[in-house]
């Protein structure tokens, strides 16, 4: 019954290992110290991998925006009306591309926000003091710069 009790409390000893001690040569303490000890050095190692993903989706997010504008700069220097497509064509594309990269943004946007609640919870249980954040004011001014940018080339679509 002890045996049992103290496998479903740490599975990765191995049975055999429990079966061959008897109860009087078992140190509990020192089996949930360790237990204990190799739980937080776990905990540690996730947190420096969600603060690594925390980076890479962070950035992204920066990223994205920054790239649909240079898009349609990029479109808009290359263009010449000999290729014969039509400049409204040109810009319901970039349009079009622009909704896609909002579905990447979100994407990235739930990324960032699903780590930083993870990273909170482990903090927690860490007992250290909870700094990661993730709040509207991160990520807000780069959707602003999406929208502005779709909204720019439908406006120019429909003037063109």
């Amino acid at each position: 019954m002890l045996r049992a009790q103290l496998c479903k409390l740490i599975p990765r000893l191995p049975q055999r290992l429990l079966s061959e001690l008897s109860p009087e040569f078992i140190n509990y303490r020192e089996i949930f110290a360790m237990d204990r000890d190799i739980i937080l050095e776990s905990k540690r190692v996730q947190l420096e991998t969600l603060q690594n993903r925390i980076g890479l989706h962070g950035s992204r997010m920066w990223q994205l925006p920054l790239t649909y504008l240079g898009a349609i700069a990029l479109a808009l220097t290359a263009y010449s009306s000999d290729t014969g497509i039509s400049i409204r064509s040109l810009f319901n594309a970039l349009s079009l591309l622009g909704v896609a990269f909002v579905f990447c943004f979100y994407g990235a946007h739930e990324g960032y926000r699903r780590t930083a609640q993870t990273m909170q919870n482990l903090e927690k249980a860490l007992e250290i003091e909870q700094t990661t954040k993730a709040h509207w004011s991160h990520t807000v001014p780069y959707f602003i710069l999406l929208i502005i940018g779709i909204a720019s080339c439908v406006y120019a679509s429909l003037k063109a």
